[in-house]
């Protein structure tokens, strides 16, 4: 039911990487039982199971993974985990809606939403934590 979307996401590493899971969000809206409605994923392996052990690939991948397989015992988001217990049809045709957004959001971004973009923060006091933030996109 994701197939044909291209949704963004912001992972956010900060030098305690990789001893500490990257801030991973949607840009994109995405109407998923695991998706808060800021784009904050509700994924184990970003919060308590973080080992760092994991690399981009295994993120990319769990997510993924987690669009297909929701867990509705977790919602972040209530009304996406009910539908998808009590209506997938309508749940179904949520999913759908976000998926046609993403190729206007796509197309806006010029078509280029497969190629990261990398950006590091600016230069900061020297007791200042730094962080590199990333944007990439993860296509069915």
């Amino acid at each position: 039911m994701w197939e044909g979307g291209t949704f963004t996401l912001s992972l956010k590493f900060t030098e305690d990487y990789p001893n500490v899971a990257p801030d991973v969000k949607f840009v994109t809206k995405v109407f998923h039982p695991n998706v808060y409605q800021d784009g904050s994923i509700c994924l184990d392996i970003l919060k308590e199971q973080w080992s760092p052990v994991f690399d981009i690939s295994a993120i990319l991948t769990s997510i993924q993974s987690l669009l297909c397989d929701p867990n509705p015992k977790s919602p972040a988001n209530a009304e996406a985990a009910r539908l998808y217990q009590e209506n997938r049809r309508a749940y179904n045709r949520g999913v759908r809606n976000c998926v046609e957004a993403s190729w206007a959001a796509a197309a806006n971004q010029g078509g280029a939403a497969s190629a990261p973009a990398t950006s590091s923060a600016a230069a900061a006091p020297a007791t200042a934590a730094t962080s590199t933030s990333t944007t990439t996109s993860l296509a069915f």
